[in-house]
């Protein structure tokens, strides 16, 4: 509506530019009628002997006036001719647009009344000084600027501030941010390394270059909160940290140009490898991870986005604390060739006992092995596969804990050469397998295609298979799929465009669909007698 309001306001300007240009050049031709033609012609003959402040004293009065008014909209005309060719070079210009949406999270000292300016990058061409700031919840001391200076000069420890920045009565940015008391501030690639064991509070106070990084910091206990600072020239596929044991990492920006092949399996990640009772949130990750992982069949191999695996302790009950990975991206060419037994996704390859919120992926997921030299695959935009164990102290009755507003827009794309009937292809727009975990807020709006002629397949447009070995509920609502899903196979295959298979027997139901697809299972053989069922929902049902 804004757009086409300016547009409607620029059409105005121009019409008006062109009215005025023809008003002058009219004017212009009448008043020079009235000046004799003699006198023009005299002018010309004089301007060369340097005569024309003689001649000019020696017009009457009227004549001078029609030549001052001669010259002046001559000029004018000038100008206009100049406006009315910009405009026209201009085209069909639009007013300055606004840039993506965006959630930040940053940390600040208590008392920093110097403070920093937070990203601007959602503001995109519009003038800063166009938005409005709200605050949603306020912090005595806390103050985000006009031009997005964040300062806490009155602030204690503890403190925390969210701050709704909308533009035209849009909501453009949310920022959070919480005050706290930092060991030290990490500007230089050195200072990172040097969080090896560390278990303190720290910031990004710069971007970092860590692609001198000769090994991955092995193990990181404390906090640190990127604000937003990039870690860029990450070449490690074992991510910049190997370990992340009771960590909490906020906002740190990731750029990755991983290229490597390895005669061993493990767990690959950009921001780290594994993610053990650790809290992740407002990270995002870009650039490329491609990892070829030449292993033995027993090996276990878990590549993610942002980390390989992420775990956490039995539940024991639904409802308490849990670990997260909440409001994260990736924009991601992630492509891995591997044998063994493979997890696979845009964000972890494993997620045990942690839940996922507010999480988004897009790019591409590019998986390429041999049925011979595997065990087992699971591939998805989020993840591999997502599991809960909730221990002896499971409840009867209600639902399990859930993962809830994911989304994914990830082009996913497996290839699996050979024949075996040891295993299955599961591969699923949002996850690969969900076990004991619950879902709510799901979309899927990517590609799928699975190319797994000798190998079964299970496929869907939220997950590939679903199943809940306790006596909770396993509950997939609100979910919507607008993405598409291709099978190729000779094998037997479920494709829906929910999910693939809820095994039978368990206590799982589906509801508030707002959108499926139908999957596409393709076979070239005629004489192929496997069982292939494709469904708007779920396969197997």
């Amino acid at each position: 509506m804004r757009l086409r309001r300016a547009g409607e306001r620029q059409n105005v300007r121009r019409l008006l530019t062109y009215a005025r240009v023809f008003i002058i050049i009219y004017t212009y031709r009448a008043m020079y009628a009235r000046v004799h033609k003699e006198t023009a012609v005299r002018c010309v003959e004089m301007s060369s002997s340097g005569k024309i402040t003689q001649y000019f004293k020696g017009l009457n009065r009227p004549k001078k006036i029609a030549w001052i008014v001669a010259a002046v909209l001559v000029a004018l005309l000038i100008a206009g001719a100049v406006t009315a060719a910009v405009l026209l070079t201009r085209g069909k210009d639009a007013d300055p647009v606004a840039g993506e949406y965006k959630r930040y999270s940053y940390a600040i000292a208590p008392g920093n009344s110097t403070g920093y300016y937070i990203d601007d990058s959602f503001a995109g061409d519009v003038p800063i000084s166009d938005f409005k700031i709200d605050a949603v919840k306020s912090a005595s001391g806390v103050e985000l600027a006009s031009d997005m200076k964040l300062t806490a000069g009155g602030a204690t420890a503890g403190d925390r501030a969210e701050y709704s920045i909308s533009l035209n009565g849009a909501e453009k940015a949310y920022v959070v941010v919480n005050v706290v008391e930092i060991d030290e501030i990490i500007t230089t690639v050195e200072g990172l390394a040097a969080l090896n064991g560390k278990s303190g509070v720290y910031v990004l106070g710069a971007d970092v270059d860590v692609s001198a990084l000769l090994e991955s910091i092995p193990r990181f206990y404390g906090s640190l909160y990127g604000n937003h600072h990039r870690l860029y020239g990450i070449k490690l596929p074992t991510g910049v940290f190997k370990e992340l044991v009771f960590a909490r990492v906020v906002g740190v920006e990731l750029e990755a140009d991983i290229s490597a092949s390895l005669s061993s399996g493990g767990s690959f990640g950009t921001l780290a490898a594994e993610a053990l009772n650790a809290d992740v949130s407002y990270c995002t990750v870009t650039g490329s991870m491609s990892i070829t992982a030449d292993c033995e069949r027993t090996a276990a191999v878990a590549a993610g986005g942002l980390v390989g695996t992420f775990t956490a302790g039995v539940r024991n009950s639904p409802g308490s604390a849990a670990k997260v990975i909440s409001e994260c991206s990736t924009t991601l060419k992630l492509s891995l060739t591997s044998d063994g037994q493979v997890r696979l996704g845009g964000i972890a390859g494993v997620i045990e006992n942690a839940s996922v919120y507010d999480t988004r992926v897009s790019g591409k997921i590019t998986f390429n092995g041999n049925a011979g030299s595997m065990r087992a695959l699971y591939a998805g935009g989020i993840a591999g596969v997502a599991t809960k164990d909730y221990g002896s102290a499971t409840p009867s009755g209600g639902a399990l804990e859930e993962c809830s507003r994911i989304y994914s827009y990830a082009e996913i794309s497996v290839t699996v050469s050979g024949n075996t009937d040891l295993f299955a292809s599961e591969t699923g727009g949002i996850f690969g397998q969900i076990n004991g975990v619950s879902l709510n807020n799901a979309v899927f709006g990517g590609k799928l295609s699975v190319f797994a002629d000798g190998i079964a397949v299970y496929a869907g447009g939220i997950a590939a298979r679903a199943l809940n070995p306790t006596s909770l509920t396993l509950k997939v609502r609100n979910v919507s799929v607008s993405g598409q899903i291709y099978v190729y196979t000779l094998c037997n295959a479920y494709a829906g465009g929910i999910a693939g298979a809820f095994e039978k027997g368990d206590n799982i139901e589906y509801s508030s669909v707002n959108g499926s697809v139908m999957p596409e299972i393709d076979t070239d053989k005629s004489s192929v007698t496997a069982l292939q069922k494709a469904s708007e929902g779920v396969a197997n049902l």
